[in-house]
């Protein structure tokens, strides 16, 4: 059974692509990639950046409060990026990312920068 579905859209400005997830069963399933473990290199640090936008079923912006950053499923967050190692030295690992961006500001119609 589907879980959510995914879509190529225009992104930012028209221009580019975008993934648009919609009807999920749950509020916390997204794009899901995974990674070759063989291609990280001990002690090498990454940057995760994104723009995102949020809407609801009729694709009108939805609003959400960058500064409210905790996932209690009441769909008041905006979105983050979760990281999780699988068969690492220690256990399998699940990191949660906020939004970093200096700016904590939502634009309900248009794409917000994630850092």
């Amino acid at each position: 059974r589907d879980r959510s579905k995914v879509k190529v859209i225009p992104g930012e400005g028209e221009s580019g692509h975008a993934l648009r997830v919609y009807d999920r069963d749950h509020s916390w399933r997204g794009i899901f990639q995974e990674l070759d473990s063989r291609c990280f290199i001990l002690g090498e640090e990454f940057t995760i950046s994104a723009k995102f936008r949020l809407t609801d079923a009729s694709l009108a912006g939805v609003t959400c409060d960058p500064n409210y950053q905790y996932n209690s499923n009441e769909g008041t967050q905006c979105p983050s990026v979760v990281v999780y190692g699988k068969k690492c030295a220690n256990g399998d690992v699940y990191q949660q990312f906020w939004n970093a961006a200096s700016d904590k500001t939502w634009n309900a119609e248009g794409w917000n920068n994630y850092e």
